[in-house]
């Protein structure tokens, strides 16, 4: 049976696929992307514009790429609504 974090990561994989095909990211593009190691500072800056696609989508690649995919998952989710 899989871990519930396990669970989540696979859960989250096609939300981030369909997130970047619905905003139309290249391919290349994609694979240029590099995780913030400013967490803190995105987060507040996601508190001070909640309303930011761009800004929630680059915490959920830096909460992602530590491994955090709860939260990852979370502001994906906030991006695309």
């Amino acid at each position: 049976m899989p871990s519930p974090r396990l669970d989540c990561a696979m859960s989250l994989r096609p939300l981030l696929v369909g997130f970047l095909g619905v905003l139309g990211f290249a391919p290349l593009h994609a694979q240029s992307l590099k995780p913030s190691n400013e967490i803190p500072a995105l987060e507040v800056a996601v508190v001070r514009d909640s309303n930011d696609a761009q800004l929630h989508y680059q915490l959920a690649i830096a909460y992602w790429s530590r491994k955090r995919y709860d939260e990852a998952q979370r502001s994906l989710q906030t991006a695309v609504m």
